[in-house]
């Protein structure tokens, strides 16, 4: 096995861990709202395996500096991915957290563009959230966006981001409370991030 590919498997999958482990100690002190989507089960291994797989992608394809701020927001995706799925909700750290470190890594690189296309892809995000009020993309998925946007520059994330909401409007059709309950958007808007990250990657 290529030993980038093992490294970045690892590296990804570590930063999955400690994502999982500090958003199950932030679920264990917080209730489900209940205008909020329905609490379920995360998928915690295929969580794990889906950032191990990306990881591994990554690894063989992108420079160690990127490489580190993709692992990084990794980790805070998996908890939120988490955190939506098992209280309706994205902590402000899984969301937040991610842009305050790519808005240093842009500082330190002297590269507005990753800001930028943040900028531009949360824009339509909060207006939407704003117009919904929340049910179903909420203020957190509107962070999770800028730093989809971030990552994948404005294109690309546009065309994720299109992706996950297509992939939502799916899957609310086969639920038998989709009038009733919000959707958890956040699971939908990382997994189409995620895809995008390791074909661009490729």
């Amino acid at each position: 096995m290529n030993p980038h590919v093992a490294l970045g498997a690892l590296l990804f999958a570590c930063s999955a861990i400690v994502g999982l482990v500090v958003a199950a100690a932030i679920c264990a002190r917080v209730e489900a709202y209940e205008d909020g989507p329905r609490p379920g089960t995360p998928p915690v291994i295929a969580l794990l395996a889906g950032a191990a797989l990306i990881g591994g992608i990554a690894g063989a394809h992108t420079d160690p500096g990127r490489l580190a701020l993709v692992a990084v927001v990794a980790g805070a995706f998996v908890a939120a991915w988490y955190c939506d799925v098992a209280r309706g909700i994205v902590p402000d750290v899984f969301s937040l957290g991610p842009i305050a470190v790519i808005a240093a890594v842009a500082f330190l690189w002297h590269d507005p563009r990753m800001l930028i296309s943040a900028l531009v892809v949360v824009l339509p995000f909060a207006v939407i959230a704003y117009l919904s009020r929340g049910r179903g993309l909420g203020w957190g998925d509107v962070k999770l966006a800028a730093t989809t946007g971030a990552l994948l520059g404005a294109s690309n994330a546009l065309l994720a981001l299109a992706l996950a909401a297509f992939a939502a409007a799916v899957g609310a059709k086969f639920r038998r409370d989709a009038a009733a309950q919000p959707l958890a958007f956040a699971p939908y808007l990382i997994g189409a991030t995620a895809l995008f990250t390791a074909f661009t990657a490729l």
